[in-house]
This record gives C-alpha cells, structure tokens and sequence, in this order.
C-alpha cells in the first residue's frame, strides 16, 4: 500500500496524462470506427437474441449479401441481414428466397413463415434489401413502405457476439 502511494505521488502528472489520453482514445475508437449494439428485438432470433451485445465495426466495406449490419429506417437503429443490391432480382414465395433465380441457402433462418408473403422486385440501384432472420417475427424490408435503404443510412456492419466467455463471429 505504501508503494502505491509514492508511486502515485511520484507520477501522479504521467498518471493523470494516461488516464485522459486513454478516455480521449477511447471515445475516438468508439465514435470512428466501431461501437456496441445491443439487440432490440426478437427479429434475428436465433442468430441474434434479445439483449445481445455485438461488437459493430463503422468500416462497412465491402457491403457484402449474408452479412448482418446496424442501419437506420425511419429514425430507428435496425439490425438486420443484408439480402440483396442495387440490381438484383429479389423473388419470396413459398418461404424461398430467390436473388437472381437462385435460392438462397439460409441455414440461419429457423422457422418456415407462416404468413403467406409473395416478394417480386428489383432492387434500385444504390440500395439494399434487408430481412430479419426470425422471418415470423421481423419488421424488415416485406412490409415497410421504403422497401430499401440508402448506403448513407447503414452504419455499421456487425463483426462479433460479445460474450464474455465466448466470442463469436458473425462474419
């Protein structure tokens, strides 16, 4: 205890210089080029859980299809998976999705819907389609009346599950 004393004594003005350089690199870090997230909503259930925390990375490029990015739709921080881009051809029928004619292999997607919904679009260029992986229950680009979202308004691109015993990708 008595060498901690001196010890701060003697270096109290380094101490204090570390501590605010570390709180100023702190906040740098976290408002340029990641943050935390926590999950709101059952819409990624069972990929995402409510209350998850995810580690989400600011640098969002490349954008790439199956990925899972923080985005804002109507003032509201979303989390969701990137389903298709500007130019691709999206089809939902029958609880298959088709980008292009092909269908997607989604092995995150646990439950058939039960809603009976029938998608056929293009996706305008410069845009993105997103879907929830908990597709009986995701407020996600089926319903909301802008089908799309700007690249201006993705702010981030989820890079891990914290857990603070086990991390996990989710790239």
């Amino acid at each position: 205890m008595i060498f901690i004393k001196k010890f701060i004594k003697k270096y109290k003005i380094e101490l204090f210089i570390g501590i605010i350089l570390a709180l100023i690199l702190s906040k740098f870090l976290t408002s340029n080029l990641f943050y935390i997230a926590i999950v709101p909503s059952e819409s990624m259930k069972d990929t995402l859980m409510v209350g998850d925390k995810l580690l989400v990375s600011k640098n969002i490029e490349p954008l790439k299809v199956g990925g899972i990015y923080t985005f804002y739709h109507e003032n509201k921080l979303l989390i969701k998976r990137l389903i298709a881009v500007g130019g691709d051809h999206v089809k939902i029928d029958n609880n298959n999705v088709f980008v292009n004619g092909n269908k997607l292999d989604e092995p995150y997607v646990s439950s058939l819907m039960t809603k009976e919904i029938h998608v056929d679009l293009i996706v305008p260029e410069d845009k993105y389609y997103f879907l929830g992986d908990n597709r009986n229950n995701s407020n996600d680009a089926r319903f909301w009346k802008n089908l799309f979202i700007d690249k201006d308004d993705i702010d981030g691109k989820a890079m891990k599950l914290i857990d603070w015993h086990n991390w996990k990708s989710l790239s």
